[in-house]
């Protein structure tokens, strides 16, 4: 148990299991684990450890390669596994990620994303890493349209030059709606609005939900309810409205142009933005102010490596962020401490916390601390995959004086670890709210 946390004791964070991993392995001895994790047009990311030699541990050289494996994908995004290992690690691996293996989820999850097979295969060595480059700066040349997709209203802004000429919200309820029409008619609609304010469109960009390849709707909550049937009508959403209006669209994931906006309207660079609401959402913007072309799906990145750390409902692993860092967190946490509710509703169970802190009650104080806890651990682990220089946090939990305590733990714990000089964690400021995210997804593209 971290010294730190004072209600999930059983909490085990995969910063310090990595530890303890990597110094048993300096006294015993070290094979290489290497592997790459490639996605669409050929973009890879390499990764590589140390891990036991074959048969001193090999549960445990399981538990730490699969781990390493699962954040990866979800971190980066692939369909294709190449892996560098001793047999019986390999075997492993290729056991667990294979259709009816532990990791059966995220095979099918992948190759949906992807429209291919989910393939692991043992090589002899790896390519250098192929990154796909968007610039994600200020760009206010010439004329734009700018539309943030969110599940309750649309956002729409024509910029040109730099200068908004027009900018609406458009409420829709894109969740409970399966006709695929529906959708289009909202978003054309939208788009046309904005034009009548430009004389032409240069470009369009768009910031939705969801997990976009090649600015197509691949897996996206928006359209949760369109059947597999009907989906095609919804898939090329944004490229085909673009093309009505003959403009080039850039479309990217709601976490990363939040980034964006966050990198432009504060003055920084190398940005990892996490929202911290229903889910656990994020996105991120390097030192050059570029997006990566990455999932960011850190809900489903594994935070607590406790064998009996909370089950996610949807894909069945344990110890993943959407637990964590999201109003889930602060929920079981509660329930840990002993907190009733008369209501079912998350975001209504969430809300009683937040009233019982404010006013006065020491549990409520608690449990946004070791909501705290559970983020610092979590941005160590991130950074080994980002080396990000800020961190910007919003979500309603992060909202009043339950996000101070969350800061105020996180920057404890972090500055214990010394990480207070790689990185800072901060929350939007007025000129974040003022710029809004369908202004910034006009700088796309």
């Amino acid at each position: 148990m971290d010294k730190f946390m004072k209600i999930d004791k059983d909490f085990l964070p995969i910063y310090e299991f990595n530890k303890t991993f990597d110094e048993k392995v300096k006294k015993e001895g070290a094979d290489l684990f290497a592997f790459s994790v490639e996605r669409n047009d050929g973009y890879s990311e390499c990764f590589s450890i140390d891990v036991l030699k074959e048969g001193v541990d090999d549960t445990l050289n399981f538990r730490r390669a699969e781990r390493f494996i699962k954040t990866a994908l979800w971190t980066v995004g692939g369909y294709k596994l190449k892996i560098i290992a001793n047999d019986t690690l390999y075997k492993s691996l290729e056991n667990a990620y294979s259709h009816g293996g532990k990791r059966d989820f995220d095979v099918k999850f992948f190759e949906k994303v992807y429209d291919a097979p989910f393939s692991v295969e043992r090589v002899p060595a790896l390519l250098k890493s192929k990154r796909e480059l968007v610039a994600a700066d200020k760009n206010e040349c010439g004329a734009r349209i700018g539309l943030d997709a969110g599940g309750s209203d649309i956002k729409i802004s024509a910029v040109e030059n730099g200068n908004v000429l027009f900018s609406k919200e458009i409420l829709w309820q894109p969740k409970v709606n399966s006709n695929p029409a529906y959708h289009v008619k909202f978003i054309n609609d939208a788009l046309n609005e904005a034009a009548t304010h430009l004389k032409k469109i240069d470009a369009i960009g768009v910031s939705s939900a969801g997990i976009y390849v090649k600015n197509e709707a691949r897996v996206a909550s928006l359209f949760i309810k369109v059947s597999e049937n009907d989906y095609d009508a919804v898939r090329r959403i944004y490229i085909d409205a673009a093309k009505r209006l003959g403009a080039p669209v850039t479309v990217a994931n709601d976490g990363d142009v939040a980034a964006m906006a966050g990198a432009i309207s504060m003055d920084m660079k190398s940005v990892l933005g996490i929202a911290m609401g229903t889910s656990e959402a994020a996105g991120f913007v390097d030192d050059k102010n570029r997006l990566w072309g990455w999932l960011n799906e850190l809900a489903f990145v594994p935070v607590d490596i406790n064998e009996n750390a909370a089950v996610d409902e949807w894909s069945g692993d344990i110890g993943t962020g959407v637990k964590y860092l999201s109003q889930d967190g602060v929920i079981k946490l509660a329930c840990l401490a002993g907190i009733e509710f008369q209501t079912g509703v998350p975001s209504e169970r969430l809300k009683v916390v937040q009233n019982l802190l404010d006013e006065g009650s020491e549990v409520a104080a608690t449990v946004f601390s070791d909501v705290g806890v559970y983020l610092a651990y979590s941005l160590l682990y991130y950074y080994d995959f980002y080396k990000f220089e800020n961190v910007l946090l919003m979500g309603r939990v992060m909202s009043g004086l339950g996000g101070e305590i969350i800061m105020n733990k996180a920057n404890e714990v972090l500055k214990n670890h010394g990480a207070d000089k790689k990185f800072r964690i901060l929350l939007p400021d007025e000129n974040f709210r003022r710029l809004g995210q369908s202004v910034a997804a006009s700088y796309l593209g």
